[in-house]
């Protein structure tokens, strides 16, 4: 795991904007991630603000969180290499736990892996 430069924020959802995915969508959207050789940012609180951690398997960016997600939510946001795509995690209280994005350069488009991988857990939680 690299361990990357500290963040000053990552953004909050928000209703009617954002996308909630359901919990038990996680691991399968991580073991969907991790067959398409995605590997990932987590952004974590610290306490000099944001630190951001490369995982190179989606599944072990779960373990890197200390307290277990309350909800989760797909939220996009312009960036400089077009729409940035996060996979936001919020304890019971709303608090920010994590955020994960994929790994690539500034400036860089996302993914399609990615992308294709978020709708397709969103739609697989609606149909379920």
């Amino acid at each position: 795991m690299e361990q990357g430069p500290c963040l000053r924020h990552a953004p909050r959802p928000r209703s009617g904007l954002d996308t909630e995915l359901p919990l038990g969508a996680l691991p399968g959207l991580c073991r969907a991630l991790a067959a398409e050789l995605v590997s990932v940012v987590v952004e974590l609180p610290g306490p000099e603000g944001w630190c951001a951690a490369t995982v190179h398997h989606p599944l072990h960016a779960l373990e890197l969180i200390d307290e277990p997600p309350a909800s989760a939510w797909i939220v996009q946001r312009p960036g400089c290499g077009g729409l940035i795509t996060r996979l936001v995690l919020l304890d019971r209280h709303g608090e920010l736990v994590a955020s994960i994005v994929p790994r690539g350069a500034p400036g860089e488009p996302e993914p399609i892996a990615w992308r294709v991988q978020l709708l397709v857990s969103i739609v697989g939680s609606r149909a379920a």
